[in-house]
């Protein structure tokens, strides 16, 4: 670990380095070039104002990427910091366990993993999933205030919210179950609208049977539900 660590440290350090020397005076500078053909030549003073502008404009978006591109260097850092703690976190958990249990094997794939913890790839796609994991998150923080402010005596309406929380309203929503009541939809639409809306009473008595089927262990096939 500690060779991967010193390894780690050496592209930290060059990657501020190079984040940092992303400098705006060259793009200023090729601006500035690229308009003095256009002042040079006998021009009027709205052609002038024209280029100046422009300039302008161009020292703008060099500088505005520069920061973009810094924020994003340091998110990448963050993300890659925060994979490294938790591998290492569980490495040496691991290492309290005899040796009939840690073996030479999964240690050297433990420190493969910490090692690939420290990649800029990694690091992205972690960013990725964490993202989606929180879509989700508040996706059904929404679906449960929804659920309390508006219950429903229709019939279907409430199979549904049972199948979909097991463990009751004020449990969690099952994700599993979630996603195959979407993906019976033939088009994209927001669950809990197609449950409580009276609009897509059909689809309800639909995804009503399907769910029914689910728990027998022969659910529907996907996008075989109509939204009407």
């Amino acid at each position: 670990m500690y060779a991967i660590d010193l390894n780690f440290s050496e592209f930290e350090r060059r990657l501020q380095a190079d984040s940092s020397q992303l400098d705006v005076a060259g793009s200023v500078a090729n601006i500035a070039l690229t308009q003095t053909s256009t002042l040079i030549a006998p021009v009027g003073t709205k052609n002038i104002l024209t280029s100046v502008a422009a300039g302008l404009t161009g020292t703008q978006a060099a500088y505005e990427q520069k920061v973009f591109l810094g924020k994003t260097v340091q998110l990448l850092e963050s993300q890659m910091e925060l994979d490294r703690n938790r591998q290492a976190t569980q490495i040496y958990q691991r290492l309290r366990l005899p040796a009939s249990q840690y073996s030479l094997s999964l240690a050297l794939s433990d420190l493969e993993t910490y090692y690939q913890a420290g990649t800029m790839a990694n690091a992205q796609i972690n960013i990725s999933h964490d993202v989606g994991e929180r879509a989700i998150a508040s996706s059904d923080e929404k679906a449960q205030t929804v659920l309390e402010a508006t219950p429903s005596a229709d019939t279907n309406y409430q199979s549904l919210i049972k199948f979909l929380y097991p463990n009751g309203a004020a449990g969690k929503i099952d994700q599993d179950r979630r996603k195959y009541l979407k993906s019976l939809f033939l088009s994209p639409a927001e669950l809990m609208v197609v449950i409580q809306s009276n609009s897509y009473r059909s689809a309800r008595e639909a995804l009503v049977s399907c769910a029914n089927l689910y728990l027998k262990s022969t659910p529907c096939k996907s996008k075989t539900v109509a939204l009407q």
